[in-house]
């Protein structure tokens, strides 16, 4: 349900933009970005910046998001409210009794924390400049009461702005079956209205856009410099009715896997997730994750309370578990590297390459536990898809296309996005034992299939 009235930019890119509050004659932060290499449209992609599920309202759609356990089992349930992501490079603390090195003038270097004393008035400086670039997203959808009357359900989300044009990042689920848009900024409980630019279901992302002037935006940073232990700060619409809520916590691990089911029983795979133990609830799906420099790097998605038999399984053949367990701190959020080429595809409307595969991510364990190789386990094949023409199975383990190697950092899905339909790819598999090369000409996603 995209606005296609709405005029689009022939560019975007949003690090020419200065961080959120701060003149553009400022100098940008200190260990800006490198710029991400180029894809497949001959166009220099910069690095990142911004992902968690929306907080349901009356009579708003359920979904369920699971947690693929890549050495024993999958964890159950979606986490929270509005959605919301940030990128960026988290700042790694110098041992407890060494001295912190010096930073410099105006923020903390990208590999040097302050003292931990000094941490929470660092926090309180990236908040002051991030919060006015977070806001309140409302989704309207038709629904009927207990008397079968028309009336109108709400579910609220958190997003952030990404620009001084006010395109805001924000999760797919929390737009997904809108009638109107809304949004409200963190300086005013005035409503306004939003235009949806576009909605990718594959990574759980959505661009929306108001057209006033915005209070700040925030810059998104480079997910791929994230460490586990970096601090980092949550803010988003807790419940919908606690604006700004900001959370605190650490990234708890890197390139996890989620499976997302929609209301209509499509599954969707989330990979290369960040981890966090900062607190997420719903409302906060779609606002920024961001680290001590004040970068977006991840957008809450979602937060897993529990397991259960019915989630309780890897997704790939021999691994599962039938436990019942409770969690605490088990937060994910889209990494920032990949909100940021979404949203420029969005943007731009970029047609993405299509395989047609179903497939899993291994980690070394689980490859080890199938005496495997690495990379992305084909659960099945799409009738009439490219991997089919190309003679792909299910059971097949994809370690390579062209010349990327496909794990952990590099999952296939994300892979396969950077090119155009019409593209050839030539793709080594390990089927059996053996090694297999065979060569795809990607397609254009059917409209048919999500």
């Amino acid at each position: 349900m995209t606005d296609d009235s709405t005029p689009r930019p022939t560019s975007w890119n949003p690090d020419a933009y200065p961080p959120v509050n701060q003149p553009a004659k400022d100098p940008p932060p200190p260990e800006a970005p490198a710029p991400i290499s180029d894809n497949h449209y001959g166009q220099a992609w910069t690095t990142p910046v911004t992902m968690l599920p929306s907080a349901a309202g009356r009579g708003a759609a359920r979904r369920a998001l699971a947690l693929v356990a890549l050495a024993s089992m999958l964890l159950g349930g979606l986490a929270g409210g509005a959605a919301g992501f940030a990128a960026g490079r988290l700042g790694s603390a110098p041992p407890v009794a060494a001295p912190a090195p010096s930073a410099p003038e105006g923020g903390v270097t990208a590999r040097s924390a302050p003292p931990l004393k000094g941490a929470s008035s660092l926090a309180a400086q990236v908040v002051k400049r991030a919060a006015p670039a977070v806001v309140t997203v409302i989704n309207s959808q038709q629904a009927q009461d207990v008397f079968g009357n028309d009336s109108t359900a709400l579910s609220t989300g958190s997003g952030v702005i990404i620009d001084r044009e006010g395109h805001i990042l924000t999760n797919n689920h929390v737009i997904r079956g809108y009638t109107k848009l809304e949004v409200i900024f963190a300086n005013g409980d005035r409503k306004l209205p939003a235009t949806l630019i576009g909605a990718d279901p594959d990574s759980d992302l959505a661009v929306i856009k108001v057209d006033v002037p915005v209070p700040g935006w925030a810059p998104l940073g480079d997910s791929s410099q994230v460490q586990p232990g970096d601090p980092v700060l949550a803010i988003g619409s807790a419940l919908g009715d606690f604006h700004n809520t900001v959370t605190q916590g650490i990234i708890s691990g890197l390139n996890r896997t989620l499976t997302e089911t929609d209301d209509d029983g499509t599954v969707h795979n989330l990979t290369g997730v960040l981890q966090t133990d900062a607190a997420i609830n719903h409302g906060n799906s779609g606002g920024p994750l961001l680290d001590l420099n004040g970068y977006v790097v991840g957008i809450n998605t979602a937060v897993v309370r529990s397991t259960n038999s019915a989630s309780g399984t890897t997704g790939v053949p021999g691994l599962s578990s039938s436990s019942v367990d409770t969690a605490e701190g088990l937060g994910f959020a889209i990494a920032s590297n990949t909100a940021k080429s979404v949203a420029q595809r969005l943007l731009l409307r970029l047609p993405e390459g299509y395989l047609g595969v179903d497939s899993r991510p291994l980690t070394p364990q689980i490859a080890a536990y199938l005496n495997v190789p690495r990379g992305a386990y084909v659960l099945g094949v799409k009738a009439d898809s490219p991997a089919a023409a190309a003679g792909l199975q299910p059971r097949d383990v994809i370690t390579k296309v062209n010349d990327q190697i496909v794990d952990e950092n590099h999952p296939l899905p994300r892979i396969v996005r950077a090119f155009k339909p019409g593209d050839k790819a030539t793709i080594t598999l390990s089927r059996g034992g053996r090694s297999l090369t065979v060569t795809v000409t990607l397609t254009t996603r059917p409209a048919n299939v999500q």
